[in-house]
């Protein structure tokens, strides 16, 4: 084996020892916090010593204090009126400090709609 080899398969071992999953067997590090087990429960579950909380819903008032409408879960609300509201299936954010002061930009992506749910017929016209 030539040395130019030899170093580029020790890179390689490197490489792989640095990506999870691709350690020894007994070696992996600890994630941190004690896991939940898996469920079907409709319910939001977090490990010991976490808590959630909301914050932004579908339908949440967003814009123009004087024109909030409240959002109706029978998706009679118009188009104007969504347009006030959040939308639905936020699936990513990312926090965009300042500055380094503690204010910042949240950006937020809604991935796609559920068609059934925004009309009060739902799919069928």
């Amino acid at each position: 084996m030539s040395r130019r080899s030899f170093l580029g398969a020790g890179i390689g071992v490197a490489a792989l020892a640095a990506l999870p999953g691709c350690t020894a067997p007994g070696t992996r590090p600890s994630i941190g916090f004690a896991p939940i087990a898996p469920s079907s429960e409709d319910l939001l579950r977090v490990p010991p010593g976490y808590e959630a909380k909301v914050l932004f819903r579908w339908g949440d008032p967003v814009g123009s204090p004087a024109g909030m409408p409240e959002f109706r879960m029978d998706a009679s609300n118009s188009a104007a009126d969504q347009a006030l509201q959040a939308g639905m299936h936020h699936d990513g954010m990312h926090y965009f400090p300042i500055n380094g002061s503690k204010h910042g930009l949240l950006a937020m992506n809604h991935e796609y709609l559920d068609e059934g749910l925004l009309f009060p017929d739902g799919m069928r016209t």
